[in-house]
């Protein structure tokens, strides 16, 4: 097995710092871990590209739907969330409805700032706490009213970010 990157180095120094409790994939330049947020658990991988001087950050939200009947649903939030987004893009796995967030970032020489991917770790956390209540949301809503669930809506509603005051906002029906 060859040596590992500067990059991959620093990366692990980064969670190291930050206390963050992971493990190496084997004979890859990959980190696993798994957090606490407000809403549930996130799965979080962090890769080095050393050949592009690339990491990419990937969570996935561990949260499932019903059925295929849900799936246009979850498209549709997907594609609006992303649009919301400066940086890094919603995804999810067809077959399995998983939820997933991506953020990569390029490194001039290979040299990391620790604050970046501290930052990209903390967004990818963040962005997936805040999807996995919507997809929540979505799961709640009964079949036979999937067409007309209001992700728009959904996307506006602040009582699903952990409050700051104490007093979030009381929720609309996002079906009728």
């Amino acid at each position: 097995m060859a040596a590992d990157s500067r990059l991959f180095l620093e990366c692990q120094r980064v969670f190291d710092a930050n206390q963050w409790k992971c493990q190496r994939v084997p004979e890859r330049e990959v980190l696993e871990a798994a957090f606490e947020a407000h809403h549930g658990r996130i799965g979080l991988i962090l890769q080095c590209h050393s050949e592009l001087s690339a990491v990419t950050v990937v969570s996935e939200g561990l949260i499932t739907l019903p059925g295929a009947a849900w799936r246009a649903g979850l498209c549709e939030l997907v594609a609006r969330a992303n649009l919301q987004l400066t940086l890094g893009n919603f995804e999810f796995e067809w077959e399995t409805m998983r939820p997933f967030f991506r953020i990569s970032n390029v490194f001039e020489n290979g040299r990391p700032q620790a604050a970046v991917v501290s930052g990209m770790t903390h967004t990818a956390i963040t962005e997936m706490d805040r999807f996995i209540a919507m997809v929540g949301e979505l799961a709640k809503c009964p079949e036979e009213k999937l067409g007309t669930f209001d992700a728009g809506r959904l996307l506006r509603r602040e009582d699903l970010l952990p409050p700051v005051d104490g007093n979030p906002r009381a929720p609309r029906p996002l079906y009728e």
